[in-house]
């Protein structure tokens, strides 16, 4: 059993790794972006079934009195339609790109890291 304890320190401590870089890459990405409210253009279901389907949509919206639709597509509440108006951020120095990362995951694997290695420990 002592090989497992030390197989889950190993990957306790790559999770912790992961997501200690993701994190702070996020947040830095994070802390170059604005707010503005943009009008969902086009929505795109992608899933294999109905009930598991996702929207993505593309976005328009102004930026220092231009007017952008965005590059990249952002996932949306099923609920939303086109022409709903949302909050968005975007990239400062490029604001044809949409600014949609989460760092609750980057939060989910440092749970999973401390996990690990509290199983590793009862292990021992």
């Amino acid at each position: 059993m002592y090989n497992h304890s030390i197989l889950l320190y190993i990957f306790s401590v790559i999770l912790f790794i992961i997501s200690m870089i993701g994190g702070i890459r996020t947040q830095k990405e994070y802390n170059n972006t604005k707010t503005v409210v943009g009008t969902i253009t086009d929505i795109t279901l992608f899933g294999s079934e109905p009930l598991y389907f996702s929207k993505w949509a593309n976005i328009s919206y102004y930026v220092n009195g231009r007017f952008y639709i965005s590059e990249n597509r952002i996932l949306v509440s099923r609920s939303s339609q086109v022409g709903d108006i949302i909050e968005i951020r975007y990239f400062s120095e490029q604001p044809e790109f949409i600014y949609n990362k989460k760092i609750q995951l980057y939060y989910v694997i440092l749970i999973l890291s401390f996990i690990c290695a509290l199983i590793g420990f009862l292990y021992n």
